[in-house]
């Protein structure tokens, strides 16, 4: 986010002075299965969320975010109303098929089915009603179906343009419960992201001539294979040609992330690097297209150089891979989520080393701190 990065400084020098007495994070465990049907521009998930409740308060009920529910509205959701009143009326102008939501949700609580309702006056939120309180220490199993159909680029974070899909703020999750209570806040253009953290298991279903680059570590051999052929073919500026049809499923796992992303395509090039941080390799990684080539091919060492610069001067940075990954057209400058980030049009290395740089510092603020 175009944000800079002395708010952050100045954040931490109040750290001292934040009680610590009252201080919990809720404890978030999820598995996710998902599919992208490039076809109907479209995913179908299913999640498995165990909640543990390390608040001192008896819960019975959760908030839970529906972001992509903020473009199903051209002007009735806290996004639609923003961008009206920056006179930006692209949203509202949008057609049926170019706007996004999620739907088909059906919750179960520890295998029985439970009340959920979209709040009316914000569509991107909704209410899930615990079938029995959640005491303090006790932890419960929440599973459901969705759906989500993604919209074109330009009005929100999550969307697709020339086959490559930015997959964020995409899955329900829970609206963060700490000593103030709940926030629940809707999705808006500008601003941070304020999530539980949790650890993750995605599974990924997509075409097999697809890469994917996400947050987490990739667990699938196979394609750990493919991902070295895309980075021997870059290394000659050569594109690797994939003609393996049908569909093919990628895991990946990160524990201790307030939020997960993914970014989907054929076109991916792909290069990497890596630095050692208090004896642990972090493997640094950059996914971009052929026509930028020129520009992107050192951006894995933008990365190592900007993990081995918060390392230093900040604090270590605790997970084994950063990746920076082009998204032209999709997003405006860049925009983070833990380990990955994706950054939009640039035509010069400088600007695109600093906007690098200025991404990964968010993994620490506000992610790691």
């Amino acid at each position: 986010m175009k944000i800079f990065i002395v708010v952050g400084l100045v954040f931490l020098s109040f750290l001292p002075s934040f009680p610590q007495k009252n201080y919990f994070q809720q404890k978030l465990s999820y598995q996710i299965q998902v599919k992208l049907d490039t076809s109907q521009k479209s995913l179908s998930g299913f999640f498995t969320l165990i909640y543990t409740n390390n608040s001192v308060d008896i819960l019975h009920y959760l908030y839970f975010h529906l972001y992509p529910n903020a473009t199903k509205s051209r002007s009735k959701t806290a996004l639609g109303k923003q961008l009206i009143y920056a006179n930006n009326w692209s949203l509202f102008f949008a057609n049926k098929e170019s706007r996004g939501y999620i739907d088909s949700l059906n919750f179960t609580i520890d295998d029985k089915p439970a009340n959920f309702t979209v709040l009316n006056d914000s569509i991107d939120i909704g209410l899930l009603y615990l079938n029995k309180p959640l005491f303090p220490g006790n932890q419960i199993v929440i599973k459901s179906p969705f759906y989500v159909k993604i919209p074109t680029c330009g009005n929100s974070r999550l969307g697709y343009k020339n086959q490559i899909y930015s997959i964020t703020q995409w899955y329900p999750k829970p609206a963060v419960y700490d000593k103030e209570g709940w926030h629940p806040y809707p999705y808006l253009k500008y601003g941070e992201y304020y999530s539980e953290f949790a650890n993750y298991q995605v599974t990924i279903q997509v075409p097999c001539n697809y890469t994917v680059a996400a947050t987490g570590i990739l667990k699938t051999k196979e394609e750990i294979k493919r991902i070295d052929q895309i980075v021997k073919h870059t290394l000659s500026n050569k594109i690797f040609i994939d003609t393996t049809v049908g569909y093919k499923t990628l895991t990946f796992e990160q524990d201790s992330v307030h939020d997960f992303a993914w970014f989907a395509s054929p076109r991916f090039m792909i290069v990497r690097d890596s630095v050692v941080i208090d004896n642990q390799t972090v493997d640094c990684w950059a996914y971009f297209t052929s026509e930028s080539y020129a520009l992107w091919k050192d951006a894995a060492k933008y990365v190592a150089k900007a993990i081995t610069y918060y390392s230093s001067m900040v604090g270590s940075y605790p997970y084994k891979l950063a990746t920076a990954v082009e998204t032209p057209g999709l997003i405006d400058g860049g925009m983070e989520y833990p380990t990955i980030t994706n950054i939009g049009n640039y035509s010069d290395k400088d600007d695109l080393f600093f906007v690098i740089l200025h991404e990964i510092g968010h993994n620490w603020f506000y992610g790691i701190l």
